[in-house]
This record gives C-alpha cells, sequence and structure tokens, in this order.
C-alpha cells in the first residue's frame, strides 16, 4: 500500500494506531507529528497523551531492511578484533 495523506473527514485510521498526522499547514517548524486515535474518547492525540486536531493522517512506512556491519553475521562486530 503505497503512503499516502488521508483526510480525517474522509476515513480515521484503526483504534489506537499510531500514524503520521498533519495539521494542513506549511509555515510550521515540525508539520508532521506521532499520534492516535482513540475511538473510546473519539479524539486524537499525540504519542505522549496531549490532545492534536489533525487535518490529514497516513500510516507509518515500513521500516528500511536491516544492514548488519560487516563481520555481524560471525559475531565479530564495531571495534572486534577476533
Amino acid at each position: 500500500m503505497a503512503c499516502e495523506w488521508i483526510d480525517v473527514d474522509e476515513r480515521l485510521p484503526d483504534d489506537d494506531t499510531t500514524v503520521l498526522v498533519s495539521f494542513g499547514e506549511e509555515d510550521v517548524t515540525e508539520p508532521v507529528w506521532l499520534a492516535y486515535f482513540s475511538g473510546e474518547n473519539e479524539a486524537w492525540h499525540y504519542v505522549d497523551g496531549g490532545h492534536c486536531y489533525p487535518t490529514h493522517w497516513m500510516e507509518l512506512p515500513a521500516p528500511p531492511a536491516s544492514k548488519r556491519p560487516t563481520g555481524a553475521a560471525s559475531g565479530l562486530g564495531c571495534g572486534s578484533t577476533h
């Protein structure tokens, strides 16, 4: 599934699922935050618990593929001389 912004008036994420949220403002220092929608009290919350009022949300992207440091598979890591 492609990551696309979804208007909160069109659809909401699953309850208590952390998503990216935006407030529809171009002139803000931090335009994207982590938040979740609580169906229990029908309100948006930042992940730290404070209320927020986003205009759009997006599912979190998949994490990057894991890259092991050279030698990690054999138990050799950073600074190892074995």
